[in-house]
């Protein structure tokens, strides 16, 4: 069956089946898109710019990374370690105790307790004469934000003392396991 029909688009008379004016109308439609979209090229652009900025960025971190271990090792490179105290470090309820097991007065004496990667206590210890015993009680170890270190609610992980003997800074330290 033959069926005429008007194009509205170019004024003309079609006389073609049904089927055919469908595919040409089909044609026709993607023709004109075809025709009005340009092609997208953007793709590969972003692409090439997107891994173009994660290689800077990459970059950044090794040169950061290389920089840092330098910085480090010369760091450790630089500082003498401390030599170790002859002394003993103990605790009960009453506070750190430690004893100067050397010839000589140990002054300037200082003690750290860690407690967390983060949570340093420190307390200032008098001057301790050869063989004696220093206490110092847990109310007067304190962190950065002057809060005091709780001997019954918190565990120590780390201590470490510090004093000056003959012009010598030594340590000795502690850890729990």
């Amino acid at each position: 069956m033959k069926v005429t029909s008007l194009n509205l688009g170019d004024d003309s008379l079609s006389s073609a089946t049904p089927t055919e004016q469908s595919a040409q109308g089909e044609s026709a439609t993607n023709e004109k898109l075809k025709a009005k979209v340009p092609p997208n090229r953007t793709g590969p652009l972003l692409l090439l710019a997107g891994g173009g900025c994660l290689l800077i960025v990459l970059l950044f971190v090794v040169i950061f990374i290389i920089a840092a271990v330098k910085t480090d090792s010369h760091r450790e490179a630089e500082k003498p370690s401390a030599p170790a105290l002859n002394a003993s470090i103990y605790m009960d309820g009453s506070g750190l105790s430690v004893t100067n097991d050397e010839s000589y007065i140990c002054s300037n004496s200082s003690a750290i307790i860690q407690q967390g990667a983060l949570t340093f206590y420190t307390a200032r210890y008098p001057d301790i004469p050869p063989h004696k015993t220093a206490t110092v009680p847990f109310f007067n170890f304190v962190n950065t934000d002057n809060e005091r270190f709780n001997y019954f609610t918190t565990k120590p992980e780390v201590i470490i003392f510090s004093c000056t003997i003959n012009g010598q800074e030594r340590t000795v330290g502690w850890r729990s396991r």
